[in-house]
């Protein structure tokens, strides 16, 4: 039975160097990606905080009681009662 001879540390990193230039070099872009969803408003800055939590209110009285619902909420820092097994938050469902 024969053994399988490696090549030297030197040969594998310059054949992988070789691959690497032969492939060609990656280019990449930075973007400033934000995804958001309709279950939280948008903390990212103040008016993305304001328009995304006050955005399906009309009368300054409702968005009043939305901003104050989403600190509220915000600031929830205790885990969620549990009822036969099953976490309980504030959702209306």
């Amino acid at each position: 039975m024969q053994t399988q001879q490696w090549p030297s540390r030197g040969l594998a990193i310059a054949f992988y160097l070789a691959l690497s230039l032969a492939a060609g070099t990656a280019t990449a872009e930075v973007c400033n990606l934000k995804i958001v969803t309709d279950a939280s408003p948008d903390y990212s800055d103040i008016p993305s905080l304001l328009h995304s939590a006050t955005a399906k209110w009309g009368s300054p009285e409702e968005k009043c009681r939305a901003l104050f619902y989403w600190n509220h909420t915000a600031r929830r820092q205790t885990a969620p009662m549990i009822l036969h097994g099953v976490e309980l938050t504030d959702c209306d469902r």
